[in-house]
C-alpha cells in the first residue's frame, strides 16, 4: 500500500511539472496543442459491465450534418498560398484504463485449444504492390500549418472498379491509385473535411471501405475537453472515395450528464449489413476513465443520407465493434479486453431490426496460454547509431517509443462465423516486462476461443538486438487465410512496418516468420513537449474486396530526418501500404503464362552524404545468354533523385529498376514463397556462419525449393539482419561479372528486405557480395517463382 501511495504521489508530481511546462509554453505563445494532453493518468477502480445484461438505449440526433464533396475541398486546396509557418500539434493523448482493477474478475475456464504455437521458418508471402500511403507533412490548407503526432495510421481499399485507396490520418485524407500509389488530385487536411459540421478540432481518424454496398465510412472524434465533445461519422454516397460525404455530428455526452464529463476519446469503428457502430471511451475532466459508449445507427438509413441512432452507455473500456464480412450476418459483435494478468475478455452483441438494436453484453471469458503483462509508456527500443538528425541527442526517455497498451484498439474481425482481434501484450508475464508481442485470438459466436498465436522473439530486450511488436491489425479473407500488419522496433534497428501470414492449412495457433515491406530509414523522437514519443496509435489491415482473397495492409514506419524542425525536433514518420496475395484462395491449378515484363523497384540507398551535382541517367545493361534460343536481358537503370535534408547538402537516392524481358517461349511459373538460406543456421551450404565484409558467396538455387534445374532466372527476396557495420549487398548470377548498383544497403543494425530477380548461372547458382567496412551480416533468401 506505501508503495502505490508513493507512486501515485510520484504520477501526480510528474503530472504537475508537465502542465507547468505547457502553462510556460502557452504563455509564451510558442506552441498550440490540443486540450488533455498528459491525459494518461487515468487508473480508477471501476468495475466492467456486468454480463448477460441488456444496456439501455437512448435515441440520439445529429447536431450538426451537412454533405461535402471531397474534390471541391481539394480544389479548395490548390487554390490556397502554401507559404505557413510550420505548427507542431500533437493530438490528444489516448486515455488509458489499468487493467489490473480487473484481475479480480474470474472468468470462465480456459478451454483445451491451440495456442501461441511457434512455426519456425516458414515464409510469409512478399508483397504483390507497395507503395507509400502519406508522410509526416503539414495540415493541407487552407489553415495553419499543423504537423502532428502521431499519425494514428488508417486507411481502406476499394474495388478494382473503382481503383482507388484511401489514406485518413491525423493531417490529412489522401486519394490514390490503386494500382500505382499515385496521388489522386489534392490532399484534403482532416480540419477541413469535418469542418462543415462544426467540428472544431477532429482527431483519431477511421476510415472503413463497405464491399457489399460500395460506401465508405468515416468516424472520428472532435471537441476534446468541452462541453461540445463529439462523435463524428460519415458514409459516401457514391463507390467513388473522392466523391461526395453525407457528414453528421452527434453530442457524445447524454441529456443530464455531469459537465465535468467532457472528453469523449479513441472511436472504434465497425459496421454490418444492419448498423454502423462507433464506439468510445469516455473521461472526465480530472481524466478518469467514466465509461464505454456505443453509437449505433441504422445503417441502411445512412445510407440515404439520414442519420437515426441509438446511444448505449456503461460499457467495458474499448469495447470495439467488428467489421463484418458478410452480406447477411444481422448479429454486430463487440470485443473488450478486460485483464492482462487474467487474460480475460468480453464478446458483447447489438442484435434486433436496424431502427431497434439490442446490446447485450458478454459473459467473462479467459484465453488460454497464460497471462501478460500490460504494456505501457515509451519502452519500443529503436537504434540511435548513424542519425544525423535530432533524434541521435534525445534523452534516454524519449529515445524510446510509446507503446500503447494491451487493449483492443486496432480493429475486430468477423468472419465465416468467426472473431478474430489483436493486441500488443508485453512479456513475460507476471515479472518485469523485457519485450512485446502482437498477439492475435479466434473466437466462436459464444466468444469461445477457437485458437490464437502470437508474433514474438521470445529472446528480445531492450538492449540486445531482438524484436519487439507493437500496434497490430488483422484482416481474413473468405479461405479463413489472415494477415497481420505491425511494426517491429529493436534497439539494432529503426522502427519498420511489417506483416505475418498464415495460411488456412497451417496448423492451428501458427503465424509463418515476419516480413518486413519498409524498413526504418532513421531513428525517430518527437513529443512536442509532452514526455511521450508518440507512434501509432493504430494500423489497419484489410482484404482486397476484388476476389476477397488478397490482402492490404498499411503501418508506420520512421523516415529519414528532414527539415522543417517542428517542435524541436526533424524526427520524421511515414506510412506505407502493401498488398500481399493469398497462397491458394481462390487459386486454380497454375499453367505457364508469359509474363512480358516484370518490374520490382529495389530502393538503394548511398552509405554517404555529399554535395552531389544531378547528371544524365546512367543505365547499365547486363545481360546473359543462357541457350541459343532464350536470352532474358536485364536492364539495371539507376535514377537519381536529390532529397534535401535539413542541412544545405543533397542526398543523392538511387532506385535501381530492373526489367525483365524474356524471349518469347521463356513463361513465368510461381512457387508458394520457400527459404532457400538462413546463415542465422547452423553451418551449412545453405545455413552460417554470417556473410563476411568484403566477401562472396556462392548458393546453389536449382533444385531448391522446386526450382528445376532448367530454371534461367529466380524471384527472390533477399533480407538482411544484424550488420555490425554500414555496407550493401550485390547478387549475380555465378560466373558474372558484379553489377554497378547493389540489391539493397543498410545501416549497422538495420533489418532490410527487397526483392530481385536474378538470372541463374551455368550451375544453377547466385554468387552475393557484402560490401562491407568490417563486421559480418546475417543473410536470409526467400524464392517465390522461376522462368524456364
Amino acid at each position: 500500500m506505501k508503495k502505490a501511495k508513493h507512486l501515485r504521489r510520484k504520477a501526480l508530481l510528474k503530472r504537475a511539472r508537465r502542465v507547468g511546462f505547457w502553462i510556460v509554453l502557452v504563455a509564451a505563445g510558442l506552441i498550440f496543442i490540443y486540450p488533455l494532453l498528459g491525459a494518461e493518468v487515468k487508473k480508477p477502480r471501476v468495475s466492467k459491465a456486468a454480463a448477460g445484461i441488456r444496456i439501455k438505449g437512448v435515441p440520439v440526433q445529429a447536431s450538426r450534418s451537412a454533405v461535402v464533396d471531397f474534390q471541391q475541398l481539394a480544389r479548395r486546396q490548390r487554390s490556397t498560398p502554401l507559404v505557413r509557418e510550420a505548427v507542431p500539434l500533437a493530438v490528444p493523448e489516448p486515455g488509458e484504463f489499468e487493467d489490473s482493477v480487473n484481475d479480480g474478475i474470474k472468468g470462465e475456464p480456459a478451454p483445451n485449444v491451440p495456442v501461441d504455437i511457434r512455426l519456425p521458418n516458414v515464409a510469409s508471402p512478399s508483397p504483390s504492390n507497395n507503395f507509400a500511403a502519406l508522410d509526416d507533412i503539414a495540415q493541407a490548407p487552407p489553415g495553419t500549418a499543423f504537423f502532428t503526432i502521431p499519425p494514428d495510421t488508417m486507411g481502406a481499399v476499394g474495388s478494382d472498379a473503382v481503383n482507388k485507396v484511401m489514406v485518413t490520418l491525423n493531417n490529412n485524407y489522401r486519394i490514390e491509385n490503386k494500382t500505382t500509389g499515385a496521388q489522386i488530385g489534392s490532399d484534403v487536411s482532416m480540419p477541413n473535411f469535418w469542418a462543415p459540421v462544426g467540428a472544431t478540432s477532429p482527431f483519431d481518424p477511421r476510415v472503413q471501405y463497405d464491399p457489399y454496398n460500395d460506401r465508405w465510412i468515416v468516424a472520428a472524434v472532435s471537441d476534446a475537453s468541452s462541453a461540445t465533445t463529439s462523435i463524428l461519422v460519415g458514409v459516401s454516397t457514391t463507390s467513388d472515395p473522392g466523391g461526395t460525404y453525407s457528414l453528421f455530428k452527434v453530442p457524445a455526452r447524454v441529456s443530464g450528464e455531469a459537465a465535468a464529463n467532457n472528453f469523449a476519446d479513441f472511436p472504434m469503428l465497425g459496421f454490418n449489413k444492419n448498423w454502423v457502430v462507433v464506439s468510445i471511451n469516455m473521461f472526465n475532466s480530472g481524466g478518469a476513465f467514466v465509461n464505454g459508449r456505443s453509437l449505433v445507427i441504422d445503417y441502411p438509413t445512412l445510407r440515404s443520407g439520414t442519420l437515426s441512432s441509438m446511444y448505449f452507455t456503461g460499457e467495458n473500456f474499448c469495447t470495439h465493434p467488428a467489421t463484418t464480412y458478410s452480406a447477411s450476418e444481422g448479429t454486430e459483435y463487440l470485443v473488450a479486453h478486460l485483464s492482462s494478468a487474467g487474460a480475460t475478455y468480453v464478446l458483447s452483441t447489438i442484435t434486433g431490426a436496424p431502427a431497434a438494436p439490442v446490446f447485450t453484453t458478454g459473459a467473462t471469458k479467459t484465453r488460454p496460454g497464460g497471462g501478460w503483462t500490460q504494456p505501457s509508456g515509451n519502452i519500443l527500443p529503436q537504434s540511435t547509431s548513424g542519425s544525423l538528425g535530432t533524434c541521435a541527442t534525445a534523452t534516454a526517455a524519449l529515445s524510446k517509443m510509446d507503446v500503447g497498451d494491451a487493449q483492443v484498439r486496432t480493429n475486430v474481425v468477423f468472419r465465416n462465423n468467426a472473431i478474430w482481434y489483436p493486441q500488443t501484450i508485453g512479456l513475460p508475464a507476471g515479472a518485469a516486462l523485457t519485450h512485446t508481442a502482437a498477439q492475435w485470438t479466434q473466437l466462436d459466436t459464444a466468444g469461445n476461443v477457437l485458437q490464437g498465436g502470437r508474433v514474438e522473439d521470445p529472446t528480445a530486450t531492450a538492449t540486445n538486438g531482438g524484436l519487439w511488436y507493437a500496434y497490430a491489425s488483422i484482416a481474413v479473407n473468405s479461405s479463413d487465410d489472415v494477415l497481420l500488419g505491425f511494426g517491429q522496433f529493436s534497439s539494432a534497428q529503426f522502427a519498420a512496418a511489417g506483416y505475418t501470414y498464415r495460411d488456412h492449412t497451417d496448423a492451428a495457433g501458427t503465424m509463418r516468420d515476419p516480413f518486413i515491406f519498409k524498413a526504418g530509414q532513421d531513428c525517430y523522437s518527437k513529443d512536442f513537449g509532452s514526455g511521450r514519443n508518440r507512434w501509432g496509435d493504430y494500423s489497419h489491415t484489410m482484404v482486397d474486396p476484388t476476389g476477397d482473397c488478397s490482402f492490404w495492409t498499411i503501418d508506420e514506419y520512421a523516415k529519414l530526418s528532414a527539415s522543417p524542425t517542428v517542435g524541436g525536433s526533424d524526427s520524421k514518420w511515414g506510412t506505407w501500404w502493401a498488398k500481399v496475395d493469398a497462397l491458394t484462395c481462390g487459386a486454380v491449378t497454375p499453367t505457364p503464362t508469359f509474363t512480358p515484363t516484370l518490374t520490382p523497384t529495389p530502393t538503394v540507398t548511398p552509405l554517404i552524404t555529399s554535395t552531389f551535382t544531378p547528371t544524365p541517367t546512367i543505365t547499365p545493361t547486363f545481360t546473359r545468354t543462357f541457350t541459343p534460343t532464350i536470352t532474358p536481358t536485364f536492364t539495371l537503370t539507376p535514377t537519381v533523385t536529390p532529397t534535401f535534408t535539413s542541412t544545405p547538402t543533397l542526398t543523392p537516392t538511387l532506385t535501381a529498376t530492373a526489367t525483365l524481358t524474356p524471349t518469347p517461349g521463356v513463361s513465368f511459373y510461381t512457387l508458394d514463397p520457400c527459404r532457400v538460406a538462413d546463415t542465422r543456421g547452423p553451418s551449412g551450404p545453405y545455413g552460417g556462419p554470417a556473410l563476411a565484409a568484403n566477401a562472396d558467396r556462392t548458393f546453389v538455387v536449382a533444385g531448391q525449393c522446386g526450382v528445376p534445374s532448367g530454371a534461367v532466372a529466380v524471384a527472390f527476396n533477399f533480407t538482411v539482419t544484424q550488420p555490425t557495420a554500414q555496407g550493401d549487398l550485390r547478387t549475380v548470377p555465378g560466373g558474372g561479372p558484379l553489377p554497378l548498383v547493389s540489391t539493397m544497403n543498410w545501416r549497422p543494425g538495420q533489418t532490410r528486405a527487397n526483392n530481385a530477380i536474378i538470372p541463374l548461372g551455368p550451375s544453377g547458382d547466385i554468387v552475393v557480395h557484402v560490401d562491407q567496412a568490417s563486421g559480418s551480416v546475417h543473410l536470409i533468401i526467400d524464392v517465390n517463382g522461376y522462368f524456364q
